[in-house]
Order: C-alpha cells, then sequence, then structure tokens
C-alpha cells in the first residue's frame, strides 16, 4: 500500500525519509489549494498526511474527524475507512511525547505559546488539556507580539514559529528575560539545536525538541494506518537516525 504527504512546498520535508524508515511505500506530493478537491477525488493512497497549507482545508472533504482534530481544527493525518475518509491530528500526540521527554511539564504552569498556526492551536490546546495555569499566545504583529510579551511571567515557552528553521542565530524571543522560566519547547526541527534551543541550555532550562514531536507524530501517524502500536524504545530509535541525518 502506498502512503504519501501532500502541501504546498515540501523541498525541506523529511517525512519520506521517516516512514521509509518505517517500511512506508511513500510519496511527497505538492498540490496548489485548486488541486486540492481533484487530490481527493482521484486519491488511491491507502492513507496521507496533511502539511500547510491544507491542515484546515481538507476538512470539508473528509466523512469524519477524531476528537483531537476537531479540537484543534486542523488534521494533519488521513486514514481510508472503506471508502470514506478520516481525519487524525497526531501532532498533539507528537508534542506531548517530546515535552515528556523532555520534562516539560505544563500542568498548573503559565505557558506561552509563540505562533497562532497549527502548531501553535495544538500547543494551546494540550496546554488546556494537560491544566496549564495560564495560557497566552504572542505572534509577530499580534496585540501580544515578541517585543511586548517580556511583561508575562512564562514558567514555559513554546516556541510554535518557522523562526529559526534553517538558522544558526534566529530565535524569536531572548530567553534571559524571562525570570520565572523553567522549560522550554520549539517545534523546529531543522537544526535539531536552534539557537532558541542552545540559549536554553545555557540558562539550564528543561528542553523539549522539534525533531522529537516530528518522529512520534509520524509513528503515530503509522499506527493508524497499520492499526498496530509501536512503543517508545521503536520511536527513540527512529528520533536517533533521524537526528544523524539532519543534525
Amino acid at each position: 500500500m502506498k502512503y504519501c504527504l501532500i502541501g504546498g512546498k515540501l523541498d525541506y520535508s523529511y517525512s519520506k525519509k521517516i516512514h521509509g524508515f518505517m517500511g512506508a511505500d511513500y510519496d511527497l506530493i505538492e498540490l496548489t489549494p485548486e488541486n486540492l478537491r481533484d487530490f481527493v477525488k482521484e486519491n488511491k493512497y491507502a492513507g496521507f498526511n496533511v502539511t500547510s497549507p491544507f491542515k484546515e482545508k481538507i476538512v470539508p472533504y473528509l466523512f469524519a474527524t477524531d476528537e483531537i482534530a476537531e479540537k484543534i481544527g486542523a488534521v494533519n493525518t488521513v486514514a481510508k475507512n472503506g471508502e470514506k475518509l478520516v481525519g487524525y491530528n497526531t501532532d498533539l500526540f507528537g508534542m506531548e511525547y517530546a515535552l515528556n521527554k523532555g520534562k516539560v511539564f505544563l500542568k498548573g504552569k503559565r505557558v506561552l505559546i509563540l505562533g497562532h498556526g497549527g502548531a501553535g492551536k495544538t500547543a494551546k490546546v494540550l496546554a488546556q488539556t494537560l491544566g496549564a495555569k495560564s495560557i497566552y499566545t504572542a505572534s509577530r504583529k499580534g496585540e501580544t507580539n515578541f517585543e511586548n510579551c517580556y511583561n508575562i511571567e512564562a514558567e514555559i515557552i513554546i516556541n510554535a514559529t518557522p523562526v529559526g528553521t534553517l538558522s544558526k542565530t534566529e530565535t524569536p524571543i531572548d530567553l534571559k528575560k524571562f525570570a520565572s522560566l523553567e522549560g522550554v519547547m520549539d517545534c523546529v526541527y531543522n537544526p535539531t539545536e536552534t539557537a532558541f534551543i542552545k540559549q536554553a541550555e545555557n540558562l539550564g532550562l528543561n528542553i523539549a525538541y522539534g525533531i522529537d514531536m516530528l518522529v512520534a507524530q509520524a509513528v503515530k501517524a503509522e499506527e493508524i494506518w497499520q492499526e498496530k502500536t509501536f512503543d517508545n524504545g521503536y520511536i527513540e530509535r527512529l528520533i536517533r537516525k533521524m537526528r544523524d541525518i539532519i543534525q
């Protein structure tokens, strides 16, 4: 059976490599918004992943979505149930896996999320689910933004923006300005250690890595497609393989 990832621009994607390690016959399919309807109508894949800009746009074409995808308002994994398409969101599982691994705990904490996009929505739903004390969201140009967010006494900060991708120096904010900060997560996975992460390391903070989220969400997608379960040891072996590739 064949699987794929659909998205706008996919030359950066490591999904083919990750799913290939898991034995999947996997394609990368670049689409325009105008092509989405035709892809769904002609789709011959047993399942597919969804990335920007289609995580929300795919929803009207689905027969149903699971509870998590419905809460977030975005789908990143689609499986066939007969001829009907069912949407799931495995990003939340991936994010929670990474946070737990990094000992970045949200329960009872003041959480600052950087970014209003899909990853930011996932982080907000997860923070609500895990019982964060308070949740704040900042963006580059919003009312609460990267310039004035320092008045928030954040204990946990999640970077859910692409800032830092393919850069060794770019970071959305200065972590040193948060006196109460205990831990961070960076959803960026390339490089695996961003400037944001390196600053957190220098401050002695607990850290959750984007590469862990990326691999864990992919494994969860395979669980849905294959109707089987992979243990954490399997996820960790796959993370090590991807770290060797991405650096």
